[in-house]
């Protein structure tokens, strides 16, 4: 079973590299998609990260349904996963981050909120404090976006500075700024 799970582990970074490092998509989708035939249980955490990865995929090219396909299959599964290791806990996050922001740019906020609400409740009771600042900035945005209180808006936004003050995150502690100064006009 080891040597298996070795092998999807493998599949996964193979995919992530083709993705994020050669920009090759097509070699990306087939690692992916590699993955997605092997038999895995439906809240296996490689089969979700290898959904999120033919989202993040499907969504650069412009096919939101595509992309959606994927996204709703990890939507069903992701709180179902057995959370028990650091590298586990990075992952789920780094998948409920991209699904949450993916759902929350189409105005899908009930999808959004509840994959945000999870990831934020990993992150805190794990002590796992590299994707706060993404969460905390997409439900201070979905906030806006859905006229919630004012209060609870800042106080997202506000926490998504802290959080990218310390992870050292100029990129996103730039939009949380934006975002509270438009909430102040």
């Amino acid at each position: 079973m080891r040597r298996k799970d070795d092998l999807v582990h493998y599949r996964f970074l193979r995919g992530e590299y083709a993705l994020k490092n050669d920009r090759n998509q097509m070699s990306a989708l087939f690692y992916f998609n590699d993955i997605l035939t092997s038999e895995l249980d439906e809240n296996n955490i490689y089969r979700l990260l290898a959904l999120n990865g033919c989202s993040q995929i499907y969504a650069e090219q412009g096919e939101l349904e595509k992309a959606e396909h994927y996204y709703s299959q990890v939507l069903k599964n992701i709180k179902d996963v057995e959370i028990d290791d650091p590298l586990t806990i990075l992952h789920a996050l780094a998948i409920l981050c991209d699904a949450g922001e993916f759902y929350g740019e189409r105005k899908m906020y009930r999808e959004s909120n509840s994959l945000l609400r999870y990831a934020y409740k990993i992150g805190a009771n794990y002590h796992a404090l590299f994707y706060m600042t993404r969460i905390l900035l997409r439900q201070g945005l979905n906030d806006m976006q859905q006229g919630k209180k004012k209060e609870i808006t800042i106080q997202h936004l506000n926490d998504a500075c802290a959080f990218a003050r310390i992870n050292r995150n100029r990129i996103t502690l730039e939009h949380a700024k934006k975002a509270l100064k438009q909430l102040e006009n």
